[in-house]
């Protein structure tokens, strides 16, 4: 595994809002018109609670729209106002008394409109009054134009569609989780289960595919791995906002598919890919390479990959080890039995010492120095034991 994936750089993207319901004239007057006879006021300084919940036909809250309290029904004969949260609840203080509880549009460029009311309701000191505007209620909807419903019905669905979709990713996030655990902890042939459940659920998502290739690498099946993890940097690329993270990932473990399969120049351009969608993990790519083709013996392709590793970031000192390392396997020995190593292994080598003189390598990059007749940069110290 050459990188992580956060869950917020690939499924929460699946996840979309839910659409709000649009008013027109239509929308006013939810229970019927109050007389203004019927309200009275009780006079002095007794006060009890109202609030409640407001959302749309379509079961979406109503979002910062005015709420007030009135005796026929006006807004300029509000006792009491307030504006719905982000959850469409509201709560406010009235005065003890008879009204109606008005939700009203907001709209800046005309006067604005009622949405719905309460009909009459009673305060009393101290009460705490539950007045719901229901959008969804047939009373409500059955005086919608056929038009306004008809779009109610159409956001409806999609909105249904949506919710169901989140609660998928929802599990799928849970499973990813799960399914890393695994892995980390060894259970590769759970974690392949859990992976695939993860591709089933969301096809078209890259983020399955590459858990279920970094699974396989794991188990050593890296026939199995290179389609899985080709599929994942092509659905990344292919989306309409590419997953750089994702994909630089994909092709990493892609390149160690292909040097396990020892199809090395299929390797070599994985991970040149990776290295060139995310530049600033050009050095981690190219030096994992170079460790991995060290382990394979592919001595050629890992000094390559540490000189790529050296051109991405030339202070760091582990890549001039591991090249020093590729190049030191071809030492040999002239006709005076002099030790003799290819051009640019001793000045890897110091590099490193001088970039990393208390490095983990240090001690042994010194003594290979010394072995072969090498000046050892003033800036290494040995180690006190």
């Amino acid at each position: 595994m050459n990188a992580k994936i956060i869950l917020t750089g690939a499924m929460a993207l699946l996840l979309a809002p839910v659409m709000a319901m649009a008013q027109t004239d239509n929308s006013q007057g939810g229970v019927g018109a109050v007389s203004s006879s019927s309200i009275s006021v009780k006079a002095g300084g007794k006060t009890g609670i109202v609030h409640g919940h407001a959302n749309n036909p379509i079961g979406a809250p109503y979002v910062g729209t005015n709420v007030f309290a009135t005796t026929d029904g006006s807004p300029k004969s509000a006792v009491a106002t307030a504006v719905t949260d982000a959850n469409g609840d509201y709560t406010m203080k009235v005065p003890e008394g008879r009204y109606v509880i008005v939700l009203q549009e907001k709209n800046p460029k005309e006067a604005s409109k009622e949405i719905d009311d309460s009909g009459t309701v009673q305060v009393v000191e101290k009460g705490d009054l539950v007045a719901n505007f229901d959008g969804t209620r047939e009373a409500y909807v059955s005086k919608l134009s056929p038009e306004m419903r008809k779009q109610a019905e159409e956001l409806k669905a999609k909105n249904a569609a949506i919710l169901a979709d989140q609660a998928k990713v929802k599990n799928l996030n849970a499973i990813l989780i799960e399914e890393r655990a695994d892995r980390k902890a060894g259970n590769i042939d759970q974690a392949t289960q859990l992976a695939t459940q993860i591709t089933q659920g969301k096809p078209n998502e890259p983020i399955g595919w590459f858990e279920l290739g970094a699974d396989q690498i794991a188990a050593k099946k890296y026939s199995d791995a290179i389609p899985n993890l080709q599929k994942a940097e092509d659905l990344s690329k292919a989306a309409t906002k590419p997953n750089v993270e994702v994909e630089a990932a994909a092709l990493a473990d892609l390149g160690e598919a292909y040097a396990n399969s020892k199809q090395m120049p299929q390797a070599a351009q994985a991970y040149d890919q990776a290295a060139k969608i995310d530049p600033g993990g050009a050095y981690t790519y190219y030096s994992n390479e170079s460790i991995l083709q060290l382990r394979l013996g592919n001595i050629d392709e890992a000094a390559t990959a540490a000189n790529n590793a050296i051109t991405a970031d030339p202070k760091k000192p582990m890549a001039y080890y591991l090249k020093g390392q590729a190049l030191i396997q071809k030492a040999g020995a002239d006709s005076a039995g002099k030790v003799t190593v290819p051009p640019g292994c001793v000045e890897a080598y110091q590099k490193y010492l001088e970039l990393a003189p208390e490095g983990d390598h240090a001690d042994e990059v010194s003594q290979i120095l010394q072995g072969i007749g090498a000046t050892i940069p003033n800036s290494y110290h040995a180690k006190k034991k």
